[in-house]
C-alpha cells in the first residue's frame, strides 16, 4: 500500500503530501491540527458493512462524494459529539460502493485500526494531537504542549501503535524444521534462580508428535519445555515433555511468590495420533473428534516442575461456560488475584470473541469467573484470539493478540489492546503483519502467524522480543515452528 499524509485542519486543506512508510510521523500545521493518513487501495470497513450506503453500530455512512478529500472533510466536519478516527472512500472502481464514504467514530470503538487491501478504495486515520497517555495507547507519554507521543522503545508511530520489530536471526526460537518437527507458539519466563543470562529463559510451547504439522493439532499436540542457549534471542533446546497429547496452547506467568503458573488446554484423548514424515500433515490425517477441552492450571516452584494441577471452569452450566480452546492468558497480581482474557468461538458471529476472566485466588481453580460481556464488539467477521496479557512498568494492562478481523487477512495479523483496570478494554488495532525481515538481508511472508507472546526483561515489564507460531509450508502446507523476533530496546 502507498502511504500518504494530507495535513491540515477542517475544512481540509492539503498543506503537504508525503509518500512514506507505515509508522512515519506526520507534522501537522500546528499542534492543534489533526494529521490525516491516506492509504491507496485499502479499506477500514471490510466485512463490517454488507449493505452499500448503510451504517452499523460502529461504522457511519457519511454520504456520496466526488473524491477522497471530500470524504476526509466529511469525516472531520460531521456534526457529532464523537470524533472521527478513520475513513474509507470508494472510487468508481468499486461499482456497488462507488463514491461512498464511511467513518469510524468514538473513543471506545472508533480508534480501531485494521486496514486491509481493497482495490479501488482509499482509507486513513485521523491522528489528533494527544491529550493524555491513552492517546498513545499507553505505549508512550503524551506531551500535551506539542500534542505528540513519545513512545517507549518497543513501540513507534504517531500513536505508539506500531511494534518496532528488528530483523530476526535465523535459527533463533524453537525451530526444529531441519529435524522435520513442527511446533506452535512459545510462552517464556525467566528463572529467577538462574544467574546465567544465556540459559535463564524457559519456553513452553505446543509441539506436534510423529513429524506432523499444525493441522494435526487436535490429535498430536503435546506440551514441550525448552530452554535458551545463548540469551533470549537464541536457539531454544528441548528439555522435556510436560504432558502428552492432547495438550495445547500453553501460557506461562509468575505467581506473587515466584511460583510458575502454566495454563493450557488438555483432554485425556483416546483418538490415536497421526503418523507423518516431513513436519506437515497429509490429508489422510483428519482432525480427531474430541470432547470438550479442559482448561488446566499447573503450578510449580520452578520452571521444570514438578507440577500440581487443577481444572478451571470444571463446573460448566451455561453455553458460554462450555468454551473450548480458550487461549486463557492473564497476570497474577501481588495480592494473589488474577486478571485475564479468554476467547470463545461464537458461531453466530463466525469468529472469536474476547471475555474477561478474574479470580480472587489464582491457585484456587474453583474461584475463576468468566464475564459474559463481549469485548471489542466493533471488530468485524473473524474477531481476535490468542491473547497474551501483561502489565506495563506503570501497572496498566495490555494484551497482544492474533488479530483475525476482518476475514483472516494476513496483512494485519498482530493486534493490541489496553485497559486501566483489567475490566474495560480498548482495542487499538493492528501492530504487525506476516512479512518478516532477517539479519541476512532476506525477507519472508509466512502463511500464518499467530500465538503472540512477549519475552520480557528482568523487570518483567519491558518487552525484548516477540514469539509467534508461524506456518512456512512444507509438502502439505502446514509445517510450522516457533519464531522469535527481537524488538527495539
Amino acid at each position: 500500500l502507498q502511504f500518504l499524509y494530507f495535513i491540515g485542519s477542517p475544512p481540509m486543506t492539503t498543506l503537504n503530501r508525503i509518500i512514506c512508510v507505515l509508522g512515519a510521523v506526520a507534522v501537522a500545521a500546528s499542534s492543534s491540527d489533526p494529521a490525516v493518513d491516506v492509504f491507496q487501495n485499502c479499506s477500514q470497513i471490510s466485512k463490517a458493512v454488507t449493505v452499500p450506503g448503510s451504517s452499523t453500530a460502529y461504522v457511519t455512512y457519511l454520504g456520496m462524494f466526488n473524491n477522497t478529500k471530500e470524504c476526509i472533510d466529511a469525516c472531520l466536519t460531521t456534526p457529532t459529539t464523537r470524533r472521527c478516527y478513520s475513513y474509507t472512500y470508494f472510487t468508481d472502481v468499486v461499482a456497488s460502493y462507488s463514491g461512498m464514504c464511511y467513518g469510524r467514530f468514538g473513543e471506545q470503538n472508533g480508534k480501531v485500526w485494521i486496514p486491509v487491501p481493497q482495490h479501488g478504495a482509499n482509507c486513513g486515520r485521523v491522528v489528533y494531537p494527544c491529550q493524555s497517555d491513552a492517546d498513545c495507547n499507553y505505549n508512550g507519554k503524551c506531551d500535551q504542549s506539542s500534542g505528540t507521543c513519545t513512545c517507549t522503545p518497543a513501540w513507534g508511530g504517531p500513536t505508539c501503535q506500531d511494534l518496532q520489530l528488528l530483523p530476526a536471526t535465523r535459527g533463533s526460537g524453537y525451530n526444529e524444521s531441519v529435524n522435520r518437527i513442527s511446533s506452535w507458539g512459545g510462552s517464556v519466563i525467566i528463572d529467577d534462580n538462574d544467574n546465567n543470562n544465556k540459559t535463564k529463559y524457559h519456553m513452553y510451547l505446543s509441539e506436534f508428535d510423529n513429524h506432523c504439522g499444525l493441522e494435526s493439532w487436535t490429535r498430536n499436540s503435546i506440551l514441550t519445555h525448552a530452554q535458551s542457549t545463548n540469551g533470549f534471542n537464541s536457539k531454544y533446546e528441548k528439555k522435556g515433555v510436560i504432558r502428552g497429547h492432547f495438550t495445547h496452547e500453553p501460557n506461562v506467568m509468575k505467581g506473587p511468590k515466584g511460583q510458575v503458573a502454566l495454563f493450557y488446554s488438555a483432554v485425556n484423548s483416546t483418538v490415536p495420533e497421526c503418523n507423518c514424515t516431513d513436519g506437515s500433515t497429509p490429508p489422510s490425517c483428519k482432525k480427531g473428534s474430541l470432547p470438550h477441552f479442559q482448561e488446566v492450571l499447573a503450578i510449580s516452584e520452578g520452571p521444570s516442575g514438578p507440577w500440581k494441577t487443577c481444572i478451571v471452569f470444571k463446573n460448566r452450566t451455561t453455553p458460554l461456560d462450555l468454551v473450548d480452546d480458550t487461549n486463557l492468558s492473564g497476570v497474577v497480581l501481588p495480592n494473589g488475584s488474577f486478571v485475564g482474557l479468554l476467547r470463545h468461538w461464537n458461531n453466530s458471529f463466525d469468529g472469536s470473541q474476547m471475555h474477561v476472566v478474574t479470580s480472587d485466588n489464582w491457585e484456587d481453580c474453583d474461584s475463576y469467573k468468566l464475564n459474559d460481556e463481549v469485548l471489542f464488539p466493533e471488530l468485524p467477521h473473524s474477531g481476535t484470539e490468542d491473547p497474551h496479557v501483561y502489565r506495563d512498568c506503570e501497572g496498566r494492562y495490555h494484551s497482544i493478540f492474533h488479530n483475525m478481523a476482518p476475514g483472516f487477512d494476513h496483512s494485519v495479523v498482530g493486534g493490541h489492546g489496553y485497559s486501566i483496570d483489567g475490566q474495560s478494554w480498548t482495542y487499538s488495532g493492528t501492530i504487525y503483519g506476516d512479512l518478516v525481515k532477517f539479519t541476512d538481508g532476506t525477507q519472508f511472508s509466512f502463511i500464518k502467524r499467530a500465538r503472540p507472546h512477549f519475552i520480557f526483561a528482568d523487570d518483567g515489564c519491558t518487552p525484548l522480543a516477540l514469539t509467534n507460531g508461524v506456518v512456512y509450508g512444507g509438502t502439505n502446507g502446514d509445517a510450522s515452528f516457533t519464531f522469535l523476533q527481537p524488538l527495539r530496546v
